[in-house]
């Protein structure tokens, strides 16, 4: 048995990315969940007359995830279309350099933005190289971790839409201290 109230209405549309590119699998979480069907769609029902935010989160596997919202008035049994289109997005790129100019490989890459909202990371490859896809335009902050000392070097990068920005880090010199204790007389200290 299906039961439609006439004091509600619904909303149905696509998630997609600025590019026109539909997203499928993204989460609707509000008004309430629901997932993106393999063409991006989605249809919220049930739903009370009023302006409702309808709020996308998209998982990124390497942190944050996008988001994007829109906001939808509604009357009593009306249908409204209305699709949800995340913020323009690039890429940045780099590599990681040892203090000494090689590439430094397997270290460890993170993503930040001023806002503190974004957080991604990832791994430098055998070639010192690393990738974020999906960077909303802005300004961020690279950072990569020493692993020996566990320092992190930064370097700042303005995302720029639909584009692929470099972002290369060189990572600080570490080094070994050796040496002798000596007494004010030159003789060696004792348990030196």
């Amino acid at each position: 048995v299906n039961v439609t109230f006439s004091n509600t209405g619904i909303i149905r549309g696509f998630v997609r990315r600025h590019t026109g590119a539909a997203i499928a699998g993204a989460q609707i979480n509000q008004p309430y969940y629901v997932t993106t069907a393999a063409d991006g769609s989605f249809t919220l029902t049930g739903l009370l007359a009023g302006t409702h935010t309808v709020g996308v989160v998209v998982s990124h596997p390497q942190g944050s995830a996008e988001t994007g919202t829109a906001a939808v008035t509604l009357a009593a049994g009306e249908t409204v279309n209305q699709d949800i289109v995340l913020p323009p997005t690039g890429a940045i790129s780099g590599v990681v350099y040892a203090a000494a100019g090689a590439p430094a490989a397997n270290v460890a890459v993170r993503l930040t933005n001023a806002f503190g909202g974004l957080y991604r990371g990832t791994t430098s490859n055998a070639q010192g190289q690393f990738l974020f896809t999906d960077v909303p335009v802005g300004l961020t902050t690279v950072w990569a971790r020493e692993p020996l000392s566990g320092v992190e070097t930064s370097v700042q990068a303005s995302v720029v839409q639909d584009q692929t920005v470099t972002a290369d880090v060189t990572l600080i010199g570490i080094g070994i201290v050796t040496g002798h204790i000596t007494n004010p007389d030159g003789s060696a200290a004792a348990s030196s």
